[in-house]
């Protein structure tokens, strides 16, 4: 079936998206071959100089129709060439960044945002550079550390177009906490899976927020009122018929908050007490006393009272 240039635009990507464990692996094997095949390029970046021809032959030719028909089978490349291509060079680059390559990488970055920015000026097209940072902020945490790094840099550098970008990261995550759910895979397997992802993606969001934290982009006070939040929809949830697997869950997610974040740090909040006494409150709950709470929940706030403590991680 032939799709039109409109509906291939309106794709939505996220459902061809390949799973973290699968993009690890990817990435691995990328480590092991890297420089077998440097000599072929299948998303080859334009260099300046072709950016050059190019602007140079927009002026030389500025309508379509007075092209020679020669002239344009020889450019055939240039039907990419524009914002959407330059944008998803930058995706590519983005995809690539780790904290071995963060140098390489973000110096590259940074040369492709001066050309967009100053060749694309106030085109709202430019906010899926924020966009596509954000989406794989959701579906891989792994690039929580390096991208929180990162994006601080460009907020400091280039100002709002990424502190929108932020803003949605944390109107996203607000929303998640909104919307708390649970389906048995047995009542419908399909919702099952989707609460699997929509829970990741919320653990994903927090981690990633969290990192924020740690780099000095947000304050203590960002990183208390989203420790409060935890802790009143964790004490609203155990005390609610049949919400056992959502404090569970809330439960992880208290864990991998703690675990993202640099606790000699943290201890210098003023949040840091409440934290430790609800820990301790947590770890001593009965199931049997309160109406949603599982051993596997007791156990979790046992494994964050040995994290705290310095045992665990």
């Amino acid at each position: 079936m032939t799709m039109t240039l409109e509906e291939m635009k309106n794709i939505n990507i996220d459902m061809y998206r390949l799973s973290e464990n699968t993009m690890e692996i990817i990435n691995n094997l990328n480590g092991v071959f890297k420089g077998l095949n440097d000599n072929k390029q299948y998303h080859k970046p334009y260099t300046k100089q072709e950016r050059m021809e190019y602007n140079k032959t927009k002026q030389e030719h500025p309508k379509k129709e007075q092209m020679d028909p020669k002239y344009l089978a020889s450019t055939k490349r240039q039907a990419d060439i524009g914002i959407q291509r330059d944008i998803k060079e930058i995706t590519l680059l983005m995809n690539k960044m780790t904290d071995k390559n963060y140098e390489k990488i973000s110096n590259n970055l940074f040369e492709s945002f001066e050309y967009v920015f100053k060749e694309y000026h106030g085109n709202d097209e430019l906010e899926k550079i924020t966009d596509n940072m954000n989406n794989t902020i959701k579906y891989n945490s792994a690039y929580s550390t390096v991208y929180s790094k990162f994006y601080k840099v460009l907020v400091d550098k280039y100002g709002k177009l990424f502190v929108d970008g932020l803003d949605k990261v944390n109107t996203l995550f607000v929303q998640s906490m909104e919307d708390l759910w649970y389906v048995d895979s047995d009542e419908d397997y399909d919702k099952y899976c989707k609460m699997i992802q929509d829970n990741k993606i919320r653990k994903s969001l927090l981690i990633f927020i969290t990192k924020l934290v740690m780099n000095d982009y947000y304050n203590e006070d960002t990183y208390a009122n989203y420790m409060s939040l935890l802790i009143s929809k964790i004490e609203h949830n155990m005390n609610s018929e049949n919400s056992t697997p959502i404090v569970e869950e809330l439960g992880e997610m208290l864990y991998d908050m703690l675990t993202s974040s640099e606790l000699e740090k943290v201890k210098e909040f003023e949040c840091w007490e409440t934290i430790t006494q609800f820990v301790q409150k947590m770890k001593g709950v009965s199931p049997k006393d309160v109406k949603s709470f599982s051993m596997r929940c007791k156990f979790k706030y046992m494994d964050i009272n040995d994290y705290l403590n310095g045992k665990k991680k």
